[in-house]
């Protein structure tokens, strides 16, 4: 039996139900998570065991695993990738459309260092998997974005920890719901970390931004929301004035 059938076979609330009660994935804290997790999957043509354990839902956004992202690239009729250099300080991928090179995507020991990045234990550990990961996924939101739909991140973008060998999530940090707005929360004393909202309304800008040619560099782990309320500011208002630049001329049809 296809994987995907068996979504079709099961009710989809009880495949919920039974990938929280194995235990098998923590991240999957009730059946709703989990069957989001699945039906992200699906869309992206993957069985739901691979979705359970190469996507995640983090900070609003789905995060899809530097394995199932090299693997719908690769699947897609149109896409395909290639490694042209990786070693322990940096890796570029050349991607193809059609046959055709449309680009290439590199990220640096420098480009880690400026998102404060090298101090982990992953990147200490398992560079290579991270370079590689960082240029694939960067790779995938320029020049394939509609293998996914839209934008895509992996975990360890959003701030999740993952497993540096397998690229599996080892743990989420969830904050508690604060403010909706980016952010303004009561008697805000600008040391607090950023609520899950305040990530998502920033993730939001940053995607609209890296459609007008602006590159954000990722936050640090230990941004404050002070900090992070500043960046926010700085791409809106650059993001203006690229807009303002792109925007087309108006032309008299009175002639």
């Amino acid at each position: 039996m296809n994987q995907l059938a068996v979504i079709n076979q099961m009710n989809i609330n009880d495949l919920g139900q039974a990938f929280v009660k194995s235990g098998f994935f923590s991240d999957a804290r009730d059946a709703s998570q989990a069957i989001v997790k699945v039906l992200a999957g699906q869309e992206l043509g993957f069985g739901p065991v691979a979705s359970m354990t190469g996507i995640n839902i983090i900070k609003g956004r789905v995060a899809i695993g530097a394995n199932l992202l090299g693997a719908a690239i690769k699947r897609h009729p149109s896409y395909n990738y290639r490694i042209k250099h990786l070693d322990n300080t940096s890796c570029t991928i050349f991607f193809f459309e059609d046959g055709k090179e449309v680009g290439e995507s590199t990220f640096t020991i420098e480009d880690a260092k400026t998102a404060g990045l090298t101090n982990k234990d992953n990147w200490k550990n398992y560079p290579r998997n991270m370079f590689f990961s960082r240029a694939l996924s960067n790779g995938a939101r320029w020049y394939c974005p509609d293998v996914f739909g839209g934008p895509i991140y992996t975990p360890e973008e959003l701030g999740a920890e993952v497993d540096g060998e397998t690229g599996e999530v080892i743990t989420i940090e969830f904050e508690p719901e604060k403010s909706k707005a980016l952010p303004r929360e009561q008697k805000p004393s600008g040391d607090e970390k950023p609520s899950e909202e305040a990530w998502a309304k920033f993730y939001e800008l940053v995607t609209e931004a890296d459609g007008y040619g602006i590159t954000v560099p990722e936050p640090p782990e230990d941004i404050t929301l002070a900090t992070l309320r500043s960046i926010y500011a700085e791409v809106k208002e650059q993001l203006e004035k690229n807009k303002l630049t792109d925007a087309p001329e108006q032309v008299d049809e009175g002639d």
